[in-house]
């Protein structure tokens, strides 16, 4: 899942009336260390914090570690009692859901009984937009949960219901219609089984979002092959890392002497809680013995990979990057339907954005940077194209590969004039997506002022920037247009 909430101040609300947004101070961090040595942020930041999430980590790999036994030992035992697996998920999936959030979590089983109840009629009536209308109705009741209930409520639960309304979106497509609009020939699971899809321990909590198919993969991670280890300790020790990274080392290393230093730093911060939020599940999935067709050696199982972020050949290889498993949830079920029904590229991939920003619920934040990057990204892909047909080159927003028929290719001409020239045409769009990356993160960075203070307070980010990002996107879809 993605991670957006690490930086919320949810305590100034008293001190709203005596911050001056126009001022030069807008930047600063409030709460942010000013320790004057690294041994100082260690003792006072990286240690405790550390050791509270740690707690949490064994809380969430123990229930895993728990689930993959129970569900191995019942294999064994009755490999024919399918219903057994589907309700030691369950039971262990509540278990963990209780230990982290106590009652709380109760609104998201009742939210899950409303949306299986909603399937049930739908393909009782054998209705071919099923999986539309769950998708429409679970996103709608989820959004209603947020604006009726207690923010600091829903908070705690929201990135749960988030994983679960995924989940059941899929559940629902891949057991009703088909996109010819024939009826799926696979028999809807029951209850027990979609619970235990919906509350399995190793994704309920922190994701990542996995297919009903992989779930109920009886081939597992056998916990006798000893890699499994390896990679939940290489992902726990990465977790902890981009933790400390984000809490701790980025704002102890920000200076004020620079406004871009300061901005990219800012949107780093954001980026690594996301890749602690990641690297924790993927331990969780390893842990819980979630099958890899293509395993990293080190990794095991990958939801995201920050190199390719940081460094990105284009801001579509970053978004794919992000977050692997709910890129492929959101081009199978939204974007692929949408371009079916609609026809055209630019219409789905919108409509695609605002799906994911409804996701994530009321948060102007988020629909600001998910809408400009579907502007962004449809105008960066446009543009390189249209540049690669016309010049006969590399220059597509995706690494070129074997089979590659353009004539400057770099991988069969490493050192030629012309490719030379591709790879630095390359390079500048690769600077374009981080200056991009930065410009779209700081609006998800807490910079000295708290939630909702002014009704402008996120779109002045962008204005004391005075709008670059946009402003270099619109030249170059004005280029585009002119070639």
């Amino acid at each position: 899942m993605d991670y957006y909430y690490e930086y919320e101040n949810l305590d100034n609300s008293e001190d709203i009336g005596e911050i001056d947004i126009s001022s030069e101070d807008y930047y600063e961090y409030s709460g942010y260390l000013t320790a004057e040595s690294f041994k100082d942020i260690c003792y006072t930041c990286a240690v405790p914090s550390t050791t509270q999430i740690g707690r949490y980590i064994i809380v969430v790999l123990s229930c895993s570690l728990m689930y993959h036994l129970l569900r191995s030992l019942l294999e064994n035992a009755w490999p024919s009692k399918e219903s057994l697996h589907h309700l030691s998920s369950m039971v262990c999936g509540f278990v963990t859901l209780y230990l982290s959030l106590s009652y709380d979590w109760l609104i998201v089983l009742l939210l899950c009984l409303l949306a299986y109840t909603l399937i049930l009629i739908i393909s009782y009536y054998k209705s071919p937009h099923e999986g539309m209308g769950v998708a429409i109705f679970t996103i709608a009741i989820q959004l209603a949960c947020e604006y009726f209930m207690k923010h600091l409520e829903w908070q705690k639960v929201r990135g749960v219901q988030m994983v679960a309304t995924m989940k059941t979106i899929s559940f629902a497509f891949d057991f009703g219609a088909k996109d010819t609009g024939e009826r799926s020939t696979v028999k809807l699971p029951d209850l027990l089984s979609y619970l235990g899809y919906v509350f399995c321990p190793t994704t309920c909590m922190l994701g990542p979002w996995m297919p009903y198919s992989l779930y109920n993969q009886k081939q597992r991670t056998s916990l006798k092959n000893l890699h499994w280890l390896l990679w939940t300790f290489t992902n726990v020790t990465l977790a902890v890392v981009f933790l400390n990274l984000s809490n701790c080392f980025i704002p102890w290393l920000r200076s004020d002497d620079l406004l871009w230093l300061r901005i990219y730093l800012d949107a780093l911060a954001v980026r690594c809680s996301h890749y602690f939020i990641s690297f924790l599940s993927q331990a969780t999935v390893v842990v819980g013995g979630v099958p890899s067709q293509k395993p990293d050696y080190l990794l095991g199982y990958k939801i995201t990979q920050p190199l390719n972020i940081e460094f990105p050949r284009s801001l579509h290889s970053l978004v794919r990057c992000w977050n692997i498993p709910m890129h492929q949830w959101l081009k199978k079920y939204m974007f692929r339907k949408l371009q079916i029904a609609y026809g055209s590229y630019f219409v789905s991939l919108l409509f695609t954005y605002v799906i994911s920003a409804l996701l994530h619920g009321f948060h102007a934040k988020v629909h600001l940077v998910l809408l400009s990057l579907a502007g962004f990204t449809y105008i960066e892909n446009s543009l390189r194209s249209t540049l690669a047909h016309v010049y006969d080159s590399c220059l597509e927003v995706n690494d070129c590969n074997r089979r590659c028929t353009y004539t400057h290719c770099p991988r069969r001409r490493k050192w030629s004039s012309d490719t030379l020239l591709v790879r630095f045409i390359n390079l500048m769009f690769s600077n374009l997506a981080i200056l991009n990356l930065a410009y779209l993160g700081v609006m998800m960075s807490d910079n000295s002022i708290s939630n909702e203070i002014h009704k402008y307070e996120d779109l002045w980010k962008w204005h004391r920037l005075n709008y670059i990002g946009h402003f270099i996107n619109l030249i170059m879809y004005i280029f585009y247009l002119s070639i």
